[in-house]
């Protein structure tokens, strides 16, 4: 987008730039998901779940910004936000973990 001096040529820039978003923030949610997953079920450590959960939730406040830009963004990081979390929790079995 820079590159261009700031303007969006025709439609398939347009498109290219949007593919290149939504790959970035897939990149972006799966890291920060893998973090909690690892935090939480791979190698447990208080300190280290409640950092990666409070950073993942922190970023969900940035997703209600992009809710403008691409709504399809929007699903991406709830999924890869919150579903390896989830999905951690569940595997770790224990009451207060599952209803989480």
């Amino acid at each position: 987008f820079l590159k261009t001096g700031g303007m969006i040529a025709d439609v398939e820039h347009a498109h290219r730039l949007e593919r290149s978003y939504i790959f970035k923030g897939c990149l972006q949610g799966l890291g920060l998901g893998a973090l909690c997953f690892v935090s939480i079920y791979v190698y447990p450590d208080p300190f280290a779940e409640l950092a990666a959960m409070s950073l993942t939730l922190a970023t969900l406040v940035t997703v209600v910004a992009r809710n403008y830009g691409s709504p399809r963004m929007v699903r991406i990081f709830s999924v890869t936000f919150i579903g390896p979390m989830a999905v951690a929790l569940l595997l770790r079995q224990d009451a207060p973990s599952v209803v989480l």
